[in-house]
This record gives structure tokens, C-alpha cells and sequence, in this order.
């Protein structure tokens, strides 16, 4: 059998890191409703009659019921718009203090991980053929069918082979030594009949 592609990994926390945020399930993304004014406030209130005020002047020379309606209407948009921003303003930081919280989590978790297994430092290899390929770690060598990948995820800096949730093989894009490393995921692709998942890791 002929290698068609050799890697080096090393373990460390980006490795269990990048392995926890890859093996979260994907975010079902919640459907927002198309238009929903949020509810009037003290500042609202104030702020509707000087708008009104600020258009009923603008629209002067407009005849009187025409200036009414069309100071209502202008001023009741530049509202909507203004509360509107704010509240995507406020959704965004805590979407960001949320995700934030997260990644600390994870980090921390990537840790513990990284410390509990007694490999950091150590490091594996892969070697990749066309019938199958071998892990090696601590002189333990694995061999593995293609057959049996069950999810192929890739983010910035590794490829992960998933067997399930909480078995996969990462391999570090920046240890393939053998093979040209930007062909390596179209020839895991082919090899294991799926697709692979990019996934966004927030270093």
C-alpha cells in the first residue's frame, strides 16, 4: 500500500478546543418575526410628540390635514426605525456576551481535557491510503475503514474524522508532511462518501 498522505498532530488545548466546538451540534437558527414594534416606553413617549412636532414643521406649507397625516406617518417611521436599530444594537451584545461566556467555557473545558488525558506535548500520526488509514500514538498503532466515518468537520486549523460526538481523529493541517495538504480534504471526501462541515471556531 502506498501513502498518499502522512500528518503529524500535536496534542494541545487548541486541539481539544477545536474538537469541542466541532462536535457541537449545529445551532438551529430561531425564525424571527418579519415586523414586531417593541412596546412603548417613557422615552418613547417623549419622543413621538417631538417628532411630530419636528415634521409638522417641516411639512408647512402642505395644507393642514395633508401636514397632519404626513407628519403622523413620518414621524411614527423614524420611531419605528430608531427603536428597531436600538434593539438590534442590544440582541448583538448579548448574542456577543453570550458567545463570549461560551468560548471561556469551552477554553476551559479544552483544558481540563488537555490536562486529564496527560498528552500535553505528545504528539500522533496519520498515515492515509486508499484502503483505510493508521493512527499511531505512544508506540500504539490503529488501523481505521473509511466505511466507518460517520461526520468529516474542518475548521481553521484541523480536519476532524467523527466516529460520533465524543470520538474523532484531528488532523493538523500545518503537520501534513506528506501529500499536497490542499488536496487532503477533497481526498478524505471521496475516500469516506461525505461532505465536510466547515465550522467556525472563535480563537
Amino acid at each position: 500500500m502506498e501513502v498518499r498522505f502522512a500528518v503529524k498532530s500535536m496534542y494541545d488545548e487548541a486541539m481539544f478546543y477545536h474538537q469541542l466546538v466541532a462536535s457541537m451540534p449545529k445551532k438551529q437558527e430561531v425564525e424571527k418575526p418579519r415586523f414586531l414594534l417593541p412596546p412603548l416606553g417613557y422615552q418613547e413617549l417623549v419622543l413621538l410628540p417631538v417628532m411630530l412636532f419636528v415634521f409638522y414643521s417641516v411639512f408647512r406649507d402642505l395644507p393642514w390635514p395633508e401636514r397632519a397625516v404626513q407628519s403622523a406617518a413620518a414621524a411614527f417611521l423614524a420611531w419605528g426605525i430608531l427603536k428597531l436599530n436600538r434593539k438590534r444594537q442590544k440582541q448583538a451584545k448579548e448574542k456577543k456576551a453570550e458567545e463570549t461566556d461560551e468560548k471561556a467555557q469551552l477554553k476551559a473545558q479544552a483544558r481540563a481535557l488537555l490536562s486529564n488525558s496527560l498528552l500535553d506535548g505528545d504528539r500522533c500520526s496519520l498515515e492515509f491510503y486508499d484502503e483505510g488509514f493508521q493512527f499511531e500514538n505512544s508506540g500504539i498503532t490503529t488501523w481505521y475503514e473509511y466505511e466507518g466515518v460517520a461526520w468529516l468537520k474542518e475548521t481553521p486549523k484541523y480536519v476532524l474524522i467523527f466516529w460520533n460526538r465524543s470520538m474523532s481523529l484531528p488532523v493538523e493541517k500545518a503537520g501534513i508532511h506528506r501529500g499536497n495538504a490542499v488536496q487532503f480534504p477533497a481526498f478524505l471526501e471521496k475516500r469516506c462518501g461525505k461532505r465536510i462541515e466547515r465550522v467556525r471556531v472563535e480563537e
